[in-house]
């Protein structure tokens, strides 16, 4: 039957009361992820692992943030780490930083390698040949960290079974609108992907907060088969890995001690960059829990921001938008706002009203962007026939 805006026909009844129950539901989807975030947290690993361990951070232009990682690094790395700083081509005299650093520090196990190739994950692939650790750790150079992440990051690989151990990234407090709602935005993020690790069907992982097996890594092949996409070294790494060990081989871990802050993007159009990279490579993975999540992401933004229509209804269907949009408000606010106060950041109330609102555009405006495969990043440009290997 035909949808009449102004009218009472029965598929705008339907569509009003699809709302309503949408409205029950996503709370519950909320809760039940809140719920699985916490008992995961709850979870302890006893046993100190005796395999030796490397940090390595591949760098692109990151003259502006090596000052601060270094004195971060310096006060959270043991004396005996070893850490490898791998330049990835850089024009900004990164390497330069780096290099004078170590020259003062002359105590230090700290190396600095330049990449033979294009690409982090060459970059990194380069620092991997050059060490003899176990354990391979990865951060990124915009990042800081606490005194006790290396300690708390390893401590899984005590268990004999676990080949990557993945960890939370948050963006540093802030006072304006935009800054808050990237760390909203990434509190949803780290709820999905713990409960995706919860269920056995890991799909995500940051590099800036990732450990791993070398013998894994170089079982799986490291990442032959995608060194053409300038992103991904950490999904793809992950699938890998879980395909040839196991879905318990990878482990999720949500302490504050693990946590990994990294600088708020500046303005919403390296934002809006950053954001299309990473969803470009959902499509990349094939029909796969990534793309079903990348649809149904979609799709929900598509119903909220179609729950607009809905206003020019009777007083029933305005029932149904101000239901809809309340709990949803409510839910968010509950959920990712105790994840966030897990790790000490407490956004205004306003601040979730306005990213609930504003998030299901931006969703709209970003998947169409990704789904074609072109961005920018860091100087260098993906195209599409690129990314498909053509």
């Amino acid at each position: 039957m035909e949808f009449r805006i102004f009218g009472f026909s029965s598929t705008a009844y339907l569509m009003a009361q699809l709302y309503i129950l949408l409205a029950l539901l996503y709370p519950l989807a909320l809760f039940a992820m809140k719920r699985s975030w916490d008992k995961h947290g709850r979870k302890h690993f006893n046993g100190t692992p005796h395999a030796s361990a490397a940090l390595l951070i591949a760098f692109r232009n990151e003259k502006a943030n090596l000052p601060r990682l270094l004195k971060n690094l310096e006060k959270s790395i043991p004396p005996e780490g070893e850490v490898i700083f791998v330049d990835d081509n850089s024009r900004d005299g990164s390497p330069e930083i780096i290099h004078d650093f170590l020259q003062e520090n002359r105590e230090l196990k700290w190396r600095l390698l330049y990449s033979p190739g294009k690409g982090k994950k060459r970059a990194l692939s380069a620092a991997i040949g050059h060490t003899r650790a176990e354990i391979i750790i990865t951060t990124d150079a915009d990042c800081m960290v606490s005194n006790r992440w290396l300690w708390a990051l390893l401590r899984p690989f005590h268990e004999e079974h676990v080949q990557l151990v993945s960890g939370p990234v948050m963006t540093s407090p802030g006072n304006t609108f935009f800054e808050q709602f990237q760390q909203i935005e990434w509190a949803s993020i780290l709820l999905l992907t713990q409960f995706l690790f919860a269920r056995g069907q890991p799909s995500m992982c940051s590099a800036a907060n990732l450990a791993y097996r070398k013998s894994a890594f170089l079982e799986v092949g490291g990442y032959a088969g995608n060194e053409q996409h300038l992103s991904g070294d950490d999904e793809f790494l992950l699938k890998k890995i879980i395909q040839r060990f196991g879905a318990d081989s990878a482990i999720y871990l949500n302490k504050r001690e693990v946590l990994v802050k990294t600088a708020p993007l500046p303005h919403w159009n390296l934002f809006v960059q950053q954001r299309i990279r990473w969803a470009s490579k959902w499509k990349l993975h094939g029909f796969s829990p990534n793309l079903l999540g990348a649809a149904l992401t979609v799709a929900l933004a598509a119903i909220q921001v179609g729950s607009v229509s809905l206003v020019f209804g009777g007083n029933f269907y305005r029932l149904a938008f101000v239901v809809f949009w309340l709990t949803k408000i409510l839910g968010e606010k509950w959920a990712l706002g105790n994840l966030l106060k897990q790790y000490k950041i407490q956004p205004s109330l306003l601040s979730f009203i306005k990213s609930s609102l504003l998030h299901p555009l931006y969703i709209l405006w970003v998947a169409p962007l990704a789904a074609m495969g072109n961005f920018t990043w860091k100087g260098r440009t993906q195209k599409a026939v690129a990314a498909r290997g053509q």
